[in-house]
């Protein structure tokens, strides 16, 4: 099966979400455990949370790959909080962090809504693409 282009473009954006997740959770351990009066137990189970919603996109991402519906949505939810977390970053003083989440985040929202990605989920989901009725 042939992807079409903007979903390739939202994999990678994705990819990179993921990365820089799993490299977040890694970061709050180190720090916890380098930095006297932090507790080290709640850097872990906060870096753990972080974790799972690496999963949770990781399946996301699989399931765009493979054209399942449901991947839309949990994409979706994501990028919506990305944006939302990425301009109050912005605004809280680091927009060197803020201004690049809400950039990938913003652009991986705005292909979700693509005619591509859509047909490429639907067809998958055995629905008919944008404009054809059954």
């Amino acid at each position: 099966m042939r992807l079409p282009a903007p979903v390739k473009v939202i994999l990678s954006l994705m990819a990179l979400e993921v990365l820089a997740v799993l490299a977040i959770a890694v970061l709050m351990v180190v720090s916890a455990a380098h930095t006297p009066g932090e507790s080290v137990t709640s850097a872990i189970l906060l870096a753990v949370a972080f974790v799972l919603i690496a999963g949770a996109l990781a399946v996301a991402m699989a399931g765009m790959r493979k054209g399942r519906l449901f991947s839309r949505a949990l994409t979706l939810i994501w990028q919506v909080f990305g944006v939302i977390i990425g301009t109050q970053t912005a605004l809280g003083g680091q927009p060197g962090i803020g201004i690049p989440v809400v950039v990938v985040s913003g652009a991986a929202l705005l292909l979700l809504f693509s005619t591509p990605v859509m047909n490429h989920l639907r067809i998958n989901s055995n629905l008919p693409p944008l404009g054809q009725d059954r």
